[in-house]
């Protein structure tokens, strides 16, 4: 019996199947099975499929009867690795166009194994092309390792949680299926992510391990609605996710208590009125910043100085200094609006924490940039035509005031250049 079972929900992606398949099959770790479940694929991928399940033993392929959709496939593979490998330890989900690095389950295994309040544990990642070129996005890093407390555990993750890139890390097969695998809701990967932040923590392997195949901007919750639920949505997938996740937390924990003994009935109502707020909140963040991106994009202009000004190193007091003085080089050659969008995209958080920690000759160094980028902002707001350029201006403004009043809370004063 396999104590890992990866479960690869098929649909569609010949072009990058076979790509995909070696790369899990090249696992230093091999005590594992792969099942392979078909969404009724109209291209090669059936064959591709049946090539493997002839050439290793632990491959194994099964064809729905009828088309299911992403999240009951999802569900439908966790199902058929359960009922062929019962005594199994660990899942997980590979999808069929991804690239996994030889040593991505040995290390995820490793790590399940040496800290058992670890209920998923899942690794770096980086982003490639449709043809497997590196994407220069830097690897997205979020973990709850070493937070016992589960209330802590779950605002932190409500946060700052990327679930595209944690599902497709390993599981605990008991607790996964516990926390009701995909639920037949939108954004299904978040939900599952908080429910299980209830009953343990995330470990971020430290390595980049699995390389995400990126299409473009992907997520969309039409596209959703649509490759979810092929047959047919069910009503309530018009209502807002934050709200559908809300109302499924606070019936499972607080009318099912599915989550005794870890959650209470009392706290698992609590837990349900708790995430509506936060997510709806974190909805409205997430609205703003597709706005700003899709502003941005408008602004073709602006796109090689942002490009090189997010990626670059933040992570110093010596690396924010460059970064200001990069925005000083593009902005004395750029317009107002070249200006303000340069300061949208050049890190804000970074520089506001790497303050605290300067001098205070530096602080009001950049204490005049802000207060020089907010003038311009105000001086340039009345006279530019375009709404775009108008709106990034009043952004600039704003983040700019942020960081002068944080400078002014550490007691130094904010002078105009």
């Amino acid at each position: 019996m396999p104590r890992v079972i990866i479960g690869s929900p098929l649909f569609n992606h010949a072009k990058d199947f076979r790509e995909a398949i070696e790369s899990i099959l090249g696992q230093t770790f091999t005590d594992f099975a792969l099942v392979l479940v078909d969404d009724r694929s109209n291209d090669e991928t059936p064959q591709i499929a049946k090539e493997y399940v002839a050439l290793d033993s632990r491959v194994s392929y099964q064809v729905n009867a009828q088309r299911l959709g992403l999240v009951d496939n999802a569900r439908r593979s966790f199902e058929i690795a359960r009922e062929r490998y019962p005594d199994a330890e660990y899942f997980a989900w590979a999808s069929d166009h991804d690239l996994w690095h030889p040593r991505w389950l040995q290390e995820l295994v490793d790590t399940l194994d040496r800290h058992p309040d670890v209920v998923l544990a899942y690794p770096l990642n980086r982003r490639i092309g449709p043809s497997g070129e590196a994407l220069a996005r830097r690897p997205w890093a979020f973990d709850t390792f070493g937070m016992t407390d589960s209330w802590k555990r779950l605002s932190v993750s409500i946060r700052q949680m990327s679930a595209g890139n944690m599902v497709y890390g390993l599981y605990r097969v008991p607790l996964l299926a516990r926390a009701g695998v995909y639920r037949r809701v939108l954004v299904p990967d978040r939900l599952l992510m908080t429910e299980l932040a209830v009953y343990g923590q995330f470990k971020q392997v430290p390595q980049v391990l699995w390389f995400r195949r990126w299409y473009g901007r992907i997520f969309s919750l039409n596209r959703q609605r649509k490759s979810f639920f092929p047959e047919g949505r069910p009503l309530y997938m018009w209502a807002p996710w934050w709200m559908s996740h809300g109302v499924s937390l606070f019936w499972t924990f607080g009318i099912e208590r599915q989550g005794l003994p870890a959650v209470a009935r009392t706290a698992g109502m609590v837990l349900g009125a708790k995430y509506l707020v936060s997510s709806g909140l974190f909805h409205a963040w997430q609205q703003l910043r597709a706005l700003r991106i899709d502003l941005l994009e408008r602004l073709g202009r602006v796109r090689p100085y942002e490009r090189k000004l997010r990626l670059f190193p933040l992570g110093d007091p010596s690396g924010t200094e460059r970064a200001l003085k990069r925005i000083f080089r593009v902005s004395r050659a750029a317009d107002p609006a070249d200006r303000a969008s340069d300061f949208i995209r050049s890190h804000k958080r970074p520089i506001v924490e790497s303050i605290s920690s300067w001098t205070g000759e530096r602080r009001n160094q950049v204490a005049r940039v802000v207060a020089g980028l907010a003038q311009v902002g105000e001086t340039h707001n009345l006279v530019l035509r375009d709404t775009a350029d108008r709106t990034l201006v009043k952004l600039s403004t704003f983040a700019a005031t942020l960081i002068a009043n944080r400078l002014r809370r550490h007691s130094y004063r904010v002078t105009q250049p």
